[in-house]
C-alpha cells in the first residue's frame, strides 16, 4: 500500500508471480494483478471476501451518542445492495424502519429523531444483504 500525494491509497497485489526487472512492473505470466486507487481521505477495508468487492466489516457510524433527539446514521455501500435500518428497543422490539430498500453505491445518511420515544438504549441495525451489523444509541432526556 502506498498513500498517494492526494492523501488517497494505492494498493497493488497479485496471485503469484513475482516483481519484472522493471521497478513497478508485474510479470504477468497469466496471473492475476490488482491496482487499486481510493479517493483521496476514503476508507479502505482490510479484508476482503469472495470476489474482492465487499468488505467483511460494514462500517456503521451513529453520532452523536449519547443524543438529546437526533442521532445521525451513516454507512458507505461499495456496491448496489438491498439496505434495512431498523431501530430496535433494547428488548429487541422494533421501534421503527428508517429504510428498507435499494441503495446505490456510495455513503448514505439516515436521521432517527427520539422526540417521541422515552429515554433509554435503542439498537441500530443495519441489514445490507446477508450481512447485519447493529450499534448501541443511547436517548438522553
Amino acid at each position: 500500500m502506498i498513500r498517494a500525494s492526494d492523501n488517497g491509497y494505492v494498493l497493488i497485489g497479485a496471485t503469484g508471480g513475482s516483481l519484472d526487472d522493471r521497478p513497478n512492473l508485474w510479470r504477468q505470466q497469466g496471473k492475476d494483478i490488482l491496482v487499486i486507487k481510493t479517493e483521496p481521505y476514503s476508507f479502505i477495508p482490510m479484508g476482503l471476501s469472495g470476489s474482492g468487492t465487499t468488505p467483511d466489516k460494514i462500517e456503521l457510524m451513529t453520532a452523536p451518542n449519547p443524543f438529546n433527539s437526533v442521532c445521525n446514521v451513516e454507512f458507505t455501500l461499495r456496491e448496489n445492495s438491498d439496505v434495512t435500518i431498523d431501530v430496535l428497543n433494547i428488548t429487541g422490539q422494533l421501534v421503527e424502519t428508517l429504510h428498507n430498500g435499494s441503495l446505490s453505491v456510495g455513503k448514505h445518511h439516515f436521521v432517527w429523531t427520539g422526540n417521541n420515544h422515552p429515554s433509554g438504549i435503542y439498537l441500530i441495525r443495519l441489514t445490507i444483504g446477508d450481512q447485519v451489523v447493529t450499534k448501541r444509541a443511547v436517548l438522553l432526556r
